[in-house]
């Protein structure tokens, strides 16, 4: 085959895939990451030079993506330009809006990637020793497959985009035929690999694997152009646990402790692996899999599969092994074996979907096959393709994207949460309270997520009584300022109950609660909401709880005072403040309610 054909054959893919993901170019920015890694992000939206030098220099959102950051601010100041062009003009602003206004470039740039990515991988497979075939069905299988979806139309995932192109270029140089390309190319774009996303420093070892369970070469010929890429993924590997060890940190391994987490991880591959072939519940934010009898059998299935492979490469046979390491490598970082806030998402599957693309057109070129691969490879082709230009307009924008998350997986707390921010910024804020409180239900005290719940619930709930923007900001900055304080939450508590907001305070009595607050504290918020609403039955039982733990809270026996007065149990208000009187608390004056209390007995 010659130059010129093989180029045009590149060049098809490259086009077929651009044209299926064109209608991705439409969507809006997210509310979910764009607004950090993009909107509000100084690197990428600040004037001047400075921020040029500091995406270098500092890592930002547990993460060190210099190259990442350096394309997304160029983009931005593309779209900065469009923005201020079309001003003034009615047909431009209504054209630039149709293509997706600022978020415009993110996706051409996203699908032009993408569509890069599909033409590198079909030279990957040629120089593999793929025939015409198999390369179209390995090409298919990764470039047309919904599950790339969330990748390409997603503006913060980028990230993922640059990185699987200097991937496949590392790829592709590690197969050069030219020394100079394989000893200094592959590293090179290794590096840009790690600089565009740090946690693909585990496919340091690629270049030694193809040799030696591809072309079975002798390890010692391998070992000289396997280094320099070992080198730069050891830094990487590095890089990568020094600016996630303080995200980490806050993070939670999906099944509490490493081993726990087994059986979830290997249902989630399970889930993965049957998402290749018959991707019918893709969202956004999937629930991940119970750590139950089948992950365990997963897992156990999946470490004789590996010992098989591994018998099969003793053989010389070491495709099946390599193909295995390669996913591995690949998924280890996102598997679940590193603390993640999101277990479960379709993006970590695109580095490893290349093992499973060069694995289908391997099988591709049995001889056995030879007949059926054509009309296979066609019917995959327009199956795969229609079912990612039906995915694209789940990622339109953000209401659209959740509520279908939502109907695949209602029981997400994420999913509910990012929608109640979308339809609280409309003004739907009833809706908005729906879906935050049952967030909170469903987050069950993860950290750091429900910190931020509870100060949008109570925000929404403030809004959905119609309190004024002028009193919601201090109460607002009042819990920033309480942080992880019990008391001083359980204090706001208290202060939105005695102003009459009883489902906001009763938010922040339970958030103070959760973090420790005494229940003395707790009850005194509740019975404050229940006397300012004339439920002095309710005043009662609080104040009776609270007093339990601590007899000597002042402002409980003033409340059960009340409480008893009001429901004509003279006798029982008398006996409490003649007890406050002979402790001579500081806080209470209680001989004045002792007198006007025997006056008022007959």
């Amino acid at each position: 085959m010659s130059s010129s054909r093989r180029d045009r054959t590149a060049w098809l893919w490259f086009a077929v895939t651009a044209l299926v993901f064109l209608p991705a170019m439409g969507g809006e920015f997210l509310n979910w990451d764009d607004k950090d890694w993009i909107l509000d992000n100084p690197l990428v939206t600040a004037p001047g030079g400075q921020a040029w030098l500091d995406i270098w220099r500092h890592p930002t959102l547990g993460a060190y993506y210099p190259i990442t950051l350096t394309v997304t601010r160029l983009l931005w100041a593309i779209s900065s330009g469009v923005d201020g062009w079309v001003q003034g003009n009615a047909a431009l602003t209504d054209a630039w809006a149709a293509v997706g206004g600022t978020a415009a470039p993110f996706h051409l740039a996203s699908i032009l990637m993408f569509a890069a990515a599909a033409g590198l991988l079909h030279e990957c497979l040629r120089r593999m020793g793929i025939g015409p075939a198999g390369r179209a069905l390995g090409v298919v299988v990764f470039a047309l497959h919904p599950l790339r979806v969330e990748s390409v139309a997603w503006a913060a995932a980028l990230r993922d985009m640059l990185s699987l192109d200097f991937v496949l270029l590392f790829v592709l140089a590690s197969l050069s035929e030219r020394p100079r390309v394989r000893r200094w190319g592959a590293p090179a774009a290794f590096a840009a690999a790690v600089l565009c996303k740090s946690m693909v420093f585990t496919l340091a070892p690629l270049p030694l694997l193809l040799g030696l369970l591809w072309f079975r070469r002798p390890w010692r010929e391998l070992l000289r152009g396997a280094v320099a890429p070992l080198v730069v993924g050891f830094a990487g590997a590095a890089i990568a646990f020094l600016v996630y060890r303080p995200v980490a940190a806050v993070n939670d391994y999906v099944g509490g402790t490493l081993l726990g987490s087994i059986p979830v991880i290997a249902g989630v591959q399970l889930r993965y692996l049957r998402l290749q072939i018959a991707p019918y519940d893709l969202a956004a934010l999937p629930s991940p899999a119970d750590g139950d009898v089948l992950g365990w059998f997963v897992a156990a299935a999946a470490i004789a599969l590996l010992v098989f492979a591994v018998t099969l490469a003793r053989r010389g046979q070491g495709r099946l092994l390599l193909a295995c390491l390669v996913y591995l490598l690949a998924m280890g970082p996102v598997s679940g074996l590193l603390p993640l806030a999101w277990p479960v998402a379709d993006r970590y599957t695109l580095l490893p979907s290349l093992a499973v693309a060069a694995s289908v057109a391997w099988l591709a070129e049995r001889p056995q096959l030879n007949r059926a691969i054509l009309p296979v490879t066609a019917a995959t082709a327009l199956a795969l393709a229609l079912m990612t230009i039906f995915t694209i307009p789940r990622w339109h924008d953000s209401e659209t994207l959740w509520r279908h998350s939502l109907t695949r997986f209602p029981d997400e707390f994420g999913a509910h949460q990012n929608y109640a921010g979308v339809v609280g910024g409309k003004g739907r804020m009833k809706e908005a309270a729906f879906h935050l409180t049952r967030a909170l239900e469903l987050a069950d005290g993860k950290e750091p997520d429900t910190t931020k719940l509870v100060g949008l619930l109570m925000f929404a709930e403030l809004l959905k009584m119609d309190v004024p923007m002028r009193r919601i900001e201090p109460l607002n900055a009042q819990y920033d300022q309480a942080g992880r304080d019990p008391m001083a939450l359980a204090s706001l508590g208290v202060e939105l109950a005695a102003a009459r907001l009883g489902s906001p305070s009763s938010v922040i009595l339970r958030r103070a609660e959760e973090l420790g607050a005494p229940p003395s504290a707790i009850s005194l918020g509740y019975a404050t909401g229940a006397a300012r609403g004339g439920e002095w039955d309710r005043v009662l039982y609080h104040t009776s709880v609270g007093l339990e733990e601590d007899p000597e809270a002042q402002q409980l026996l003033a409340l059960q005072i009340m409480a008893y007065d009001q429901l004509g149990e003279l006798g029982a208000a008398l006996d409490v403040a003649d007890e406050v009187a002979r402790q001579q608390y500081t806080g209470i004056s209680a001989e004045g309610i002792v007198e006007r209390l025997r006056k008022r007995l007959p």
